[in-house]
């Protein structure tokens, strides 16, 4: 019974920290291309070679670049401080600013994307480019700062400024698409398009965190409909209240203290944090600046480099395992199964935060993300009497803005003095009642 109710611990442990941490076709004459750009390695998912020429996705240079694109029918003009570049689909002809010139080759459409050829539109706004023709690959090198600031060393100082204010809210909106696959068989009705609320409260010292989200399902899902999820963190413990119950369950925070207050240290140290971004494979640029709300904005673009991401991230799971209580192992591989579960997953990020030019608060945070994974139920010790160990994916398509809102006023706690402990939830055979339950201790 032990060893049951430590893998359902186990299972507990890896949601949170899931939470927590939370191919066109191209021409005949393709040719495999790696792309370097200011010393990252870019994962450009259509570029290819032809007549001695890359061409890369009109999506993906606007990622690396951080530049923005306005279309009207065929034609396109990118945009980046100050500069524009316009061409047309199946045309030679381009404007740079006032200037009329000429590209080595036209932009073209495979399949739904549009090629462009690298080195012209990448010159055009001051990249210096090189090829490499036994590795065959192109680097590109600009320097780019704000203020003597590079986007990574912005980014960081934001973060210090952020944790120098104890409190502070976040709301915003989120639209998901999730497609669900179980055991062979689909969500019913397919890709589910979901709309969601969300509302955030932080605390940095002591550590607190409070988030709500309210679901809404384009289609009537049963179950789903308005639900509403609560989790309330501390430095040691974890409150959820999930739907369908009107009950708060507690479990220990899987993430020791040390680590919790590391990961803090990074956020106030620029230097720290700058190492960690390189470390985890978050690439950065600057995008144009922008006015909102009658403010002033640094735009800072991020994505994720997955395999860097793997490693930074299996090293940090690593070692938030060797900090565990023994029990939390019992019965399972922790580190094991959350390596499989990366092992099997595939994630595209991309995110823009806009930075207070006054405050160099990050106000505004916009991102889209892609998750693809697969989960084998085996591994936390579950089998379905229909399906047996069948696999289940899941794809998820998130996109949404969160907006920074009052700064330094009180963290409100949620009651959760009657939390039941999570795992008598999920094993009711050994369940005591809740009158029975000892009350954690909610104030740290």
């Amino acid at each position: 019974m032990e060893v049951v109710v430590a893998v359902k611990k186990g299972i507990l442990l890896i949601l949170s920290l899931i939470m927590i941490l939370t191919f066109s076709a191209v021409p005949a004459m393709a040719e495999d291309v790696s792309i370097d750009v200011n010393s990252d390695q870019l994962k450009a998912k259509d570029s290819y070679i032809t007549d001695g020429i890359t061409m890369i996705g009109l999506d993906d240079y606007l990622s690396f670049a951080g530049a923005d694109v306005v279309w009207n029918s065929d034609s396109f003009t990118i945009t980046e401080d100050g500069k524009s570049l316009s061409m047309s689909v199946n045309q030679l002809a381009a404007r740079l600013n006032d200037s009329e010139i000429k590209a080595p080759l036209a932009p073209v459409r495979v399949a739904e994307q549009v090629m462009l050829p690298l080195r012209f539109v990448a010159e055009s706004f001051g990249y210096s480019v090189s090829w490499d023709g036994q590795q065959s690959q192109v680097t590109l090198s600009r320097q780019e700062s704000r203020d003597n600031m590079s986007p990574q060393e912005l980014l960081a100082k934001s973060s210090a400024e952020t944790q120098k204010i104890n409190t502070y809210s976040m709301q915003g909106a989120l639209d998901m698409n999730i497609k669900l696959d179980g055991g062979g068989e689909e969500m019913p009705g397919g890709a589910q398009k979901i709309k969601s609320q969300f509302y955030g409260q932080m605390q940095n010292d002591p550590m607190k965190a409070y988030t709500k989200q309210t679901l809404q399902p384009e289609a009537s899902i049963p179950g789903l409909d308005g639900t509403t999820i609560e989790t309330y963190m501390t430095g040691s413990k974890i409150y959820m209240k999930m739907p369908g119950l009107d009950q708060w369950t507690v479990m220990d925070m899987p993430f020791p203290a040390d680590f919790i207050k590391q990961q803090q240290d990074i956020q106030s140290n620029p230097l720290k944090a700058v190492e960690q971004m390189k470390e985890i494979g978050m690439l950065c640029n600057f995008g144009n600046d922008v006015t909102r709300d009658g403010q002033e904005y640094y735009v800072v673009n991020a994505a994720l480099d997955m395999e860097k991401f793997m490693e930074g991230y299996q090293k940090i799971i690593g070692d938030v395992v060797k900090s565990l209580p023994a029990d939390l192992n019992k019965g399972q591989d922790v580190q094991g199964v959350m390596q499989e579960l990366l092992k099997n997953m595939k994630l595209d990020y991309y995110c823009t935060t806009y930075i207070n030019k006054k405050t160099l608060m990050s106000d505004f945070i916009s991102f889209d993300m892609k998750l693809d994974f697969t989960i084998d139920p085996s591994m936390f010790g579950i089998k379905d009497e229909k399906t047996g160990n069948a696999v289940i994916s899941m794809q998820e398509d998130i996109t949404g803005e969160f907006k920074i809102t009052g700064t330094d006023k009180p963290f409100v706690e949620p009651d959760v003095s009657a939390a039941v402990p999570a795992d008598q939830l999920m094993a009711p055979e050994t369940a005591k009642t809740p009158e029975a339950t000892e009350t954690p201790e909610v104030k740290e």
